[in-house]
C-alpha cells in the first residue's frame, strides 16, 4: 500500500494536551488619518504596504520557548481577517489570558518592529549618528 498509513494503535498515545488562547480579528488599514505620528508615512509607504509589512500573507510560527504561538491571515484577502493563537501556561488561568489586558501584553510586541530595520535611528543614538526625520 503506498502514502500514509498510521497504526491507529498507536495513535491513541500520542496525547496533546494545551489551552490556547485563539483570536480572530477583522483588521482595517492603517492611514495616515488613524495613525498620523506613524513614521512609515513619511518614508512614502501606502497603507497597503504598512499593513503588508506587520500581517503578512504567510502563516507563521512563533518559536517563542515562553510562549509559543502562531498567527497569520486566513479567508479572502479583502477581508484583512488575521488570527493570532498563544499557549496558557499550565500555572495560568485561561479565562484570564483571553481577558484584553494580558491579550494586549502578549500580541503587541509582535506587532512592533524596530526603527532600525527602515532606517530610522534609536533616539539615545540620534544624537551621536544624527537621526532621520
Amino acid at each position: 500500500m503506498n502514502g500514509f498509513n498510521p497504526n491507529p494503535s498507536s495513535c491513541h498515545r500520542t496525547k496533546y494536551q494545551e489551552t490556547w488562547v485563539a483570536l480572530n480579528w477583522k483588521m482595517k488599514l492603517p492611514t495616515p488619518k488613524t495613525h498620523p505620528s506613524f513614521p512609515l508615512w513619511r518614508l512614502g509607504y501606502s497603507p497597503e504596504q504598512v499593513y503588508d509589512l506587520f500581517f503578512p500573507a504567510e502563516f507563521r510560527f512563533l518559536c517563542n520557548p515562553e510562549r509559543p504561538a502562531v498567527c497569520g491571515r486566513f479567508g479572502l484577502p479583502s477581508d484583512r481577517l488575521w488570527r493570532f493563537e498563544f499557549v496558557v501556561s499550565s500555572d495560568e488561568d485561561g479565562a484570564e489570558m483571553a481577558t484584553p489586558a494580558v491579550i494586549e501584553k502578549v500580541v503587541h510586541p509582535y506587532l512592533k518592529h524596530p526603527g532600525s530595520r527602515y532606517g530610522f535611528v534609536i533616539a539615545s543614538n540620534a544624537s551621536q549618528n544624527g537621526s532621520r526625520s
